[in-house]
């Protein structure tokens, strides 16, 4: 019996023991989730419209001096030069990061490439000469021939860009299917495989003018061409840009697992962008970008 009342003593013992030490311990406490939260993933395509870069033949000079084509004497040549729109494609992924406390607002980070011709430029002269003189046996009437000598150069400078972009945007309720958003955002620009290049051309055709008229009715009796084109490899730069993305979204499915995770996006963006030439100068032009792409939610 006392073996028995000793066990149930230590058994008692023991309990009060270990119900006095939950009591000294704090109850866990759950983790508070982050402020930061990887929220979606962006896969976009499009057109980035953008004016050229106004580069003068000096310009070239400094960019390409070992060329032979550009200490030709160009002084007789005739050019001009009006700003074009370029435009190329391009590709980027973005990283969505929403905030716990701010539910409309999304921090967007990641990288986007593209090609850029920055500057076109060209020189040209025609020369004509006398060649032959056809008469009809039954009318006697004369055809003039002239020979006609064609000398043109092209001077580009193109490179790849590498942008490492963060944009920061304010969107309308992100439950319902459509949804719009704008924002703020800014860029670092990387040139990749800088290069300028330049091209001659050269023709010798013989045609028909119509008599004492200096018109011309450019039929061509022969033709010859002789093209010469050099490459030149130059120091790539950093350069940036600040844009504003305004855009449209809509959640494709509505209760399938998978397909109300994935929207489709347009998205414009007004762009301030200044390059920089390694060798020249900064060249600050407004631009345009489009993109098409997915949206692809990864947080519930």
């Amino acid at each position: 019996m006392n073996a028995k009342f000793g066990s149930i003593a230590v058994c008692l013992l023991w309990a009060n023991l270990t119900y006095a030490q939950d009591l000294a311990l704090p109850t866990p406490q759950p983790k508070p989730k982050g402020r930061l939260q990887l929220a979606d993933l962006y896969i976009q395509t499009g057109m980035f419209y953008y004016v050229e870069s106004p580069l003068s033949l000096a310009d070239y000079r400094l960019l390409a001096p070992n060329s032979v084509l550009l200490k030709q004497d160009l002084s007789s040549y005739s050019t001009s030069y009006y700003p074009n729109t370029m435009s190329s494609g391009h590709f980027s992924m973005l990283a969505g990061i929403n905030f716990r406390e701010k539910p409309n607002w999304q921090l967007r980070v990641g990288f986007s490439q593209s090609s850029e011709y920055l500057s076109n430029l060209s020189f040209y002269k025609w020369t004509n000469k006398p060649y032959d003189t056809l008469t009809s046996a039954q009318t006697g009437r004369q055809v003039l021939i002239d020979s006609v000598y064609h000398s043109s150069y092209h001077f580009r400078h193109e490179r790849q860009l590498m942008r490492l972009e963060a944009s920061l945007i304010y969107r309308t309720n992100p439950e319902r299917r459509w949804g719009f958003y704008a924002g703020i955002g800014a860029s670092v620009n990387l040139s990749l495989n800088s290069r300028t290049t330049t091209t001659e051309y050269k023709s010798a055709y013989t045609q028909q003018r119509d008599g004492y008229n200096p018109r011309y009715d450019y039929f061509s009796y022969s033709t010859s061409s002789n093209d010469r084109t050099e490459e030149f490899v130059n120091k790539n730069s950093i350069g940036y840009s600040f844009f504003a993305p305004i855009g449209v979204d809509f959640r494709i499915g509505k209760k399938h697992a998978f397909w109300s995770r994935v929207h489709l996006t347009y998205e414009i963006r007004p762009t301030l962008q200044v390059s920089n030439i390694a060798g020249l100068r900064k060249f600050a032009n407004f631009a345009t970008q489009q993109n098409f792409g997915l949206r692809l939610r990864l947080g519930k």
